[in-house]
């Protein structure tokens, strides 16, 4: 997996490099200062990936965003915030950008975030407690039964409670929660139940 990452604060782009590094084992992480060395380096070779600063160099403009993702040609593009402005948000959206994070997030936000936009969903928080507008990506293909599972999870609920809630076997429980790890590409129950609440890939 090849990622890019354009963002014109040093300390903030290695600190997102080993959070991508140890989310997805093996990945290549590309490093940007503006959007024109980003673009040079899509033209060597095309990301996976591109996670994007909207204060850096070339991309405080919807004119420079969106020329980012024409470039990351169908390839998910994340945008980045300081902090978040309601305009940011608006045009990062707009423009087309599959996600949006404001760089005060947490740091399993920030991880569950970004895998669920590599996984082809998408994330727009729409206000202060990280609610969101998404497209469930791969959860879309969880069926009825498993998305109560998923439920199940994101309440801190066992396999053993969501069975008896459900009333099916604990063992099926299982089965279910394996082949939602598998569609949502969570690493444990715990990032399966983060994604569910934070990125709401299930709503009540």
């Amino acid at each position: 997996m090849d990622v890019l990452i354009i963002d014109d604060q040093p300390v903030f782009r290695e600190t997102l490099a080993e959070l991508i590094g140890k989310r997805f084992a093996g990945a290549h992480v590309r490093l940007a200062k503006d959007l024109e060395s980003g673009l040079s380096m899509l033209a060597q070779r095309r990301s996976d990936l591109v996670v994007a600063d909207l204060s850096s160099p070339g991309l405080q403009t919807d004119s420079g965003l969106r020329l980012l993702i024409e470039r990351a040609d169908g390839r998910p593009v994340l945008a980045l915030d300081g902090r978040r402005h309601g305009h940011n948000l608006e045009r990062s959206r707009r423009v087309g950008a599959r996600g949006y994070l404001t760089k005060t997030s947490t740091r399993a936000l920030m991880d569950a975030a970004i895998a669920l936009v590599a996984a082809g969903g998408v994330y727009h928080p729409v206000d202060g407690d990280g609610e969101a507008d998404h497209d469930g990506g791969r959860a879309k293909a969880l069926s009825p039964r498993q998305l109560q599972v998923l439920r199940g999870l994101t309440q801190g609920k066992s396999n053993r409670e969501i069975a008896v809630d459900l009333g099916i076997a604990e063992a099926t429980v299982k089965l279910h929660v394996h082949a939602i790890l598998n569609a949502t590409g969570a690493r444990n129950r715990t990032e399966a139940a983060l994604l569910g609440r934070d990125a709401h890939v299930v709503q009540d």
